[in-house]
This record gives C-alpha cells, sequence and structure tokens, in this order.
C-alpha cells in the first residue's frame, strides 16, 4: 500500500544515488505513471535533496510560531521571515556549489517578497500545506532542528549571511 498527497505541481522523483539511468527506477517510475501518479526520475538526488531541505527550517520556524499553516497564514511578518530564510539557504547552497534543483525552486530567489507572501497565504490555507507540511513538521520536530542544523553548517561554511535562518532556528 502506497499512500500519496497527490498534487499535480508536485510529481513523485525517483532516482539512483551514483545518478545514472537504471532499469529499476525506470520500473518504479512506470509503474507510478500507469496508475495514473505523475513520476520521472532525476539526475541529481543529492542537489534536488538539499534544496527542498533549504526550505524546511523557515517553514518549520514559522509553523511552530505561529501554531499551525493557517494561522500562519495570517502572519505577514513570519511569511516573511519564512522566505527571507528560505532564499538564504538557497544562496548557501549556491555558494556551496549545489545546484538549485528542479529548476522552479529558483523562482523563490525571484519573485518580488510581497508577491510571494501574497501566494503563500493561499497555498497555506489547503491541504497540501496542513498534510504535507505543518503535519510532517509537527510530527517531526527532532528532523527539522536537524535539518536546520546542516543548512545552517552550510550557511557559516560559506559565509552566507542568514539573520532570518538564525530568527526561524530558534523556533525549532
Amino acid at each position: 500500500v502506497v499512500r500519496y498527497l497527490w498534487w499535480k505541481a508536485m510529481p513523485l522523483v525517483f532516482a539512483e544515488l551514483d545518478g545514472k539511468p537504471s532499469a529499476r527506477t525506470a520500473a518504479i517510475q512506470d509503474l507510478f505513471t500507469q496508475a495514473g501518479l505523475p513520476a520521472h526520475t532525476i539526475s541529481n538526488v543529492e542537489a534536488a535533496q538539499k534544496t527542498h531541505a533549504a526550505g524546511l527550517p523557515g517553514f518549520a520556524g514559522a509553523v511552530y510560531a505561529a501554531d499551525g499553516v493557517q494561522q500562519l497564514a495570517h502572519s505577514p511578518r513570519l511569511i516573511r521571515m519564512f522566505v527571507a530564510a528560505y532564499r538564504e539557504a538557497l544562496r548557501g547552497l549556491r555558494a556551496d556549489g549545489t545546484p538549485i534543483t528542479p529548476v522552479s525552486n529558483r523562482l523563490v530567489e525571484w519573485i518580488p517578497q510581497p508577491l510571494l507572501g501574497f501566494a503563500l497565504r493561499f497555498f497555506l490555507n489547503t491541504r497540501v500545506a496542513v498534510v504535507g507540511g505543518e503535519r510532517h513538521a509537527m510530527a517531526a520536530p527532532d528532523e527539522m532542528k536537524e535539518v536546520a542544523d546542516e543548512i545552517q553548517a552550510i550557511l557559516d561554511r560559506t559565509h552566507t549571511p542568514s539573520p532570518a535562518s538564525s530568527a526561524m532556528n530558534h523556533e525549532i
């Protein structure tokens, strides 16, 4: 049994650690595609995982500070802090030589903050935000702390200024 929160904009991704295509990953992708779920393989799973992780500390810190995503949707200050922390983490990854992937994550870097904040207010009121974001953050505070520490280590190592990340990390 596979439980999957389906969201058309976020397909399942599969990869081999070495980045090389294999019959195994193709077969797994095929299985999900035939079941009607969007899926594809990627070549740089490490970069994809780091890029995903870059947003977690800011998100988790904001969710904890607001006590949930629906409350966060009504806190422009915390949304700004989340966006700023995510941008800092992406800059740190880039400075560390990690490509930002998938390409759609690069939008966070150049969409004006007010517009991004406006869009996030709507997203935070969705089932995807509750189930895929809030519940994960609330159920895994130790994991969020570990990810925050790892991202902060990258920011420190690359000398990337990170005031928002530091502030959000204190909430975790």
